[in-house]
């Protein structure tokens, strides 16, 4: 959960993964997360298990290369992570 003290070291491994993943530069920083909402539990499925999690909306502000941010944007990253974030739009 974003409130817990290893979430912005998790959050920019995360998102400078994917970076990489996209063919850019993991130069990716996480400079603060600007607003937490509240806590709503979201229905999960997968290799055909389903169940309950819980999530929290987030906004952060991330800095980093133009082409690498532009990629994240579009991907809409997030949804279902295997690193368990939540959806993380730009």
């Amino acid at each position: 959960m974003p409130e817990d003290p290893g979430y912005p070291v998790a959050l920019e491994r995360n998102l400078n993964r994917r970076a990489e993943t996209f063919g850019h530069e993991p130069d990716i920083r996480l400079e603060a997360v600007t607003w937490i909402g509240p806590r709503r539990p979201y229905r999960v499925t997968g290799r055909g298990h389903s169940g309950q999690r819980t999530g929290v909306p987030v906004e952060v502000e991330v800095s980093g290369g133009a082409a690498a941010l532009a990629a994240l944007w579009s991907a809409g990253l997030g949804q279902q992570t295997a690193a368990g974030f939540g959806w993380v739009v730009a």
